[in-house]
């Protein structure tokens, strides 16, 4: 009797994909209808989609989280055509935000996960469009006069791992040419971050297994030579 041979699941990575490219089919659909005068937008939403693919793509492959947090940052980035961008991860022990990557700041930024934009967005899971940072009583002015860079536009939006916590939150800062973070730029990272949360999360599961992996070799090691010791008295 031959083996049963169990039937192809989709995987996590797989759910990512379609939670995330859903809107942007529905749009697709939707422009088969648009007048010609549209069509030049469209062209270039299709050109943002693809490159949203491909960075999914390269994110699903990469599970060395130092090498995965600027990738992923660098990427979203380009993909908003933002000025700066910072990256923040939830650490649970301490309730706090801690900056895995910022530009212009040399030192990581810890601050309460409930404090600021960024902790209002860990949060609540609330995706914040704010068109003029210096008017929200929720902005943190201090980084600015720290480094002297003035932000005036921001967009931050939560991370979710595979159990839907949140895990952290992406902040676009300053989209380029004096405009603001349009409708287009949010959908584009709401679905860019459901990718970076699946990734973020296997690569954390790896290192984690890693470690266990260096430790248990470490008491091996240790177990071995204790033995040899014992055996040479």
């Amino acid at each position: 009797m031959r083996g049963r041979v169990s039937p192809p699941y989709f995987n996590k990575i797989d759910e990512a994909k379609l939670t995330a490219v859903a809107p942007f089919a529905i749009r697709t659909i939707s422009a088969a209808n648009l007048p010609p005068s549209q069509l030049p937008q469209f062209d270039d939403f299709e050109k943002r989609l693809k490159t949203l693919l491909e960075v999914a793509e390269s994110l699903s492959g990469e599970l060395d989280i130092d090498k995965l947090i600027p990738m992923i940052m660098s990427r979203a980035c380009s993909l908003l055509n933002a000025q700066r961008c910072s990256l923040f991860l939830v650490e649970k022990k301490t309730n706090m935000l801690v900056t895995h990557f910022a530009d212009g700041v040399d030192k990581a930024i810890r601050i309460p996960a409930s404090k600021g934009i960024a902790g209002t967005t860990a949060s609540t899971g609330e995706v914040l469009n704010i068109a003029d940072a210096y008017k929200d009583k929720r902005f943190d002015k201090s980084i600015d006069l720290s480094t002297g860079f003035k932000t005036v536009s921001i967009l931050s939006v939560p991370i979710y791992n595979n159990r839907g916590e949140i895990t952290g939150v992406t902040e676009m800062i300053n989209k380029k040419g004096n405009k603001t973070f349009d409708e287009d730029d949010t959908r584009m990272m709401m679905a860019f971050n459901v990718f970076c949360g699946i990734s973020l999360d296997n690569a954390k599961l790896v290192k984690a297994s890693l470690d266990l992996s260096k430790q248990l070799s470490t008491f091996t090691e240790m177990s071995s030579n204790f033995k040899t010791k014992d055996a040479a008295e």
